[in-house]
């Protein structure tokens, strides 16, 4: 009796040691959404879309006139946020984001971690799976960032989760799960594929067909629900702004971080193994199919410039499903007393402070100290121009609204997008820039490097708007990363 005892008392410690190191990552995350030292360049411009959204319904103008506020998402994150902030004391703050998108993210966890414990009646699988997930350098390079994408990712997974069912309500639910999804980041609507080829290796030709027009549906009603309350905004930009250039190198490096990543590479390995040696049981798995199809999907999605690693967050997710389902029980069968006292030391290193890090090439640090803010310090010198606007680069859009000013555009990337693809034109920004109602510039960089950028991956702004800085405006104060611009000469109005 003591014998059979030994391994359940090996379990509940390793389930013990995983459960403080989840409880320590998470507790690391929750530091970094207080830490406005640790940032993204585009968390401002998500920002300033809550924003306006708080003070005035979305509508077509704010593409079509300055100020241009603008996104290539749905709405959903942006109203998830929006309610969020009203409860919190950090409205004007990326705070209220952050903590939303720590929230998704630990929600993805506890789907991993319940879905590997259910499949397999082990929860120190599942907590493993979830801390494999969490604590993964995928992970850690994006979350608690003020983005879209693991509130995506939380309607992905929970899909992938209800399809498990083999009742129709399961795949009803999946598939609303999904159409919701895709307002918060299109891509969530290819978490479908996996789910239709799934049915179809399972044989199951009906369910599939109804599932894909159920998806389909709710989807296009969606869409167009939202586009026509805003005036015809949403889909123009959800289409349109997402005609970036292709940058296939850039791809190919993001899906190489992504198999350095431990557990993404740990469950491609499973997933090649089970190929191997019990291809029927991959074939009529899910998560392996999903694996599987989620990144050959996402490395092409990924070939685009202004791409980053976030596009792996879905499979790095699936691959800790995968190891948890189909590579720890085989583990656990060959060696039973040994295996949990792996998972507690693995869970001990993942909890790791910066071992998973992989930090993105364009997180900014904060302006350096006695750095002027576009408002504070310059007063006296604002006043004779009564400027409308300040034209600021992403990095600092936050800090132009803290400043109580108007970011003329939120987004510069998007901007230049939308400009070189012909769904907007630059005229309007050029005529308020040589009138002067655009009195001062914010940028992370100066001009110059801005020119030099032109042509390659690192351009912001729409070459003409880079020339007119150059011409109408002359430099304050260049400090690294904080560069402020005024107005040479002050135009009529």
């Amino acid at each position: 009796m003591v014998t059979a005892a030994k391994p359940d008392r090996w379990r509940i410690a390793a389930s013990a040691v995983l459960v403080a190191a989840l409880c320590a990552v998470a507790g690391r995350y929750a530091a970094r959404v207080f830490d406005l030292s640790w940032r993204d360049y585009g968390e401002g411009p998500v920002l300033a879309m809550v924003e306006r959204m708080r003070h005035e319904p979305v509508s077509r103008h704010w593409i079509e006139r300055p100020p241009y506020t603008l996104t290539c998402y749905g709405p959903g994150y942006y109203a998830t946020v929006l309610s969020v902030s009203q409860l919190t004391p950090w409205q004007k703050t990326v705070i209220p984001g952050r903590l939303v998108a720590l929230a998704a993210a630990l929600g993805i966890a506890a789907l991993v971690a319940g879905v590997v414990a259910r499949q397999t009646g082990r929860i120190e699988f599942g907590l493993f799976a979830g801390l494999l997930f969490l604590g993964s350098s995928v992970v850690s390079s994006w979350v608690p960032f003020h983005r879209v994408d693991t509130l995506a990712v939380l309607f992905a997974m929970a899909a992938y989760a209800a399809a498990t069912s083999e009742k129709t309500r399961g795949l009803f639910a999946a598939a609303i799960l999904i159409a919701a999804g895709s307002l918060v980041k299109q891509t969530a609507a290819l978490a479908a594929v996996p789910i239709f080829v799934h049915l179809l290796l399972r044989r199951r030709f009906r369910t599939a067909a109804g599932f894909a027009a159920g998806v389909a549906l709710l989807g296009a009603g969606l869409w167009l629900a939202v586009d026509a309350l805003s005036g015809g905004y949403f889909l123009t930009l959800a289409v349109r702004g997402n005609v970036n250039r292709p940058a296939v190198g850039h791809g190919l490096r993001l899906a190489l971080g992504f198999l350095q990543c431990p557990t993404a590479l740990a469950g491609l390995l499973v997933a090649a193994w089970l190929v191997k040696n019990h291809a029927r049981t991959a074939l009529g798995s899910l998560f392996f199919t999903a694996l599987v199809l989620g990144t050959l999907i996402a490395v092409p999605a990924a070939m685009k410039e202004g791409a980053s690693i976030n596009y792996f967050l879905e499979p790095c997710a699936l691959a800790a499903v995968v190891v948890g389902v189909h590579g720890l029980p085989p583990l656990g069968a060959a060696m039973p007393r040994r295996l949990p006292i792996a998972l507690g030391v693995s869970g001990i290193v993942l909890a790791i402070p910066g071992l998973g890090d992989f930090p993105a090439k364009d997180d900014l640090p904060p302006a350096p100290p006695g750095s002027p803010s576009p408002v504070a310090g310059s007063a006296d010198d604002r006043s004779p121009l009564h400027p409308d606007w300040t034209l600021a680069d992403g990095p600092w859009v936050d800090a132009v609204l803290a400043a109580r000013d108007l970011p003329v555009v939120n987004d510069p990337f998007l901007f230049r997008l939308l400009v070189d693809n012909g769904t907007m034109q630059p005229d309007e920004l050029l005529r308020a820039m040589t009138e002067g109602r655009i009195a001062w510039l914010y940028l992370a960089r100066p001009v110059e490097a801005h020119r030099r950028a032109v042509g390659s991956e690192l351009q912001r702004w729409p070459a003409p708007v880079i020339a007119a800085m150059h011409r109408l405006y002359t430099p304050v104060s260049q400090q690294q990363n904080a560069c402020i611009y005024r107005k040479k000469v002050i135009g009529t109005f």
